[in-house]
């Protein structure tokens, strides 16, 4: 029997295949392109492929399977995130702005990646600091 785990990522690729015809049919009849708007594409990819299913695997958890925590799967898909977003920005990273990113588009959407992928690493410490801090002081009675 196929497990829950490997249903949701199935489906999620599935997702994924099906977003990426539609938008290459866009594509071809609009002639909009997705290497020119590489947000769309960013939180096309992430969120398909990656942040949707541990997030739904997160918020389904039964607490039959001790193999990962939601926590954990939470976690991942953060780091995922910010991951991806280095990966997708590097461009940027490594050349610069050739132009101010309020007069390029496409360099407004890849100031716009880099910022999603901090963000979801300040909320991930955010999160990890007040769940230390409450574990620790929990674990003070006397």
């Amino acid at each position: 029997m196929v497990s829950r785990e490997n249903r949701a990522i199935a489906g999620s690729f599935v997702l994924l295949v099906t977003a990426i015809a539609v938008l290459t049919a866009i594509d071809s009849y609009t002639g909009i392109s997705m290497g020119q708007h590489p947000l769309p594409a960013f939180l096309l990819l992430v969120g398909f492929a990656v942040v949707v299913p541990q997030l739904y695997l997160a918020a389904t958890d039964d607490g039959e399977s001790d193999d990962v925590s939601p926590q954990a799967r939470v976690r991942f898909a953060t780091v995922a995130i910010a991951a991806f977003a280095l990966l997708f920005a590097s461009d940027v990273l490594l050349t610069g702005f050739e132009a101010s990113p309020l007069e390029d588009t496409e360099a407004l959407q890849n100031l716009l990646i880099l910022a999603i992928g901090a963000v979801s690493l300040l909320v991930l410490l955010g999160y990890e600091l007040v769940a230390g801090s409450r574990s620790s002081g929990s674990g003070e009675t006397r």
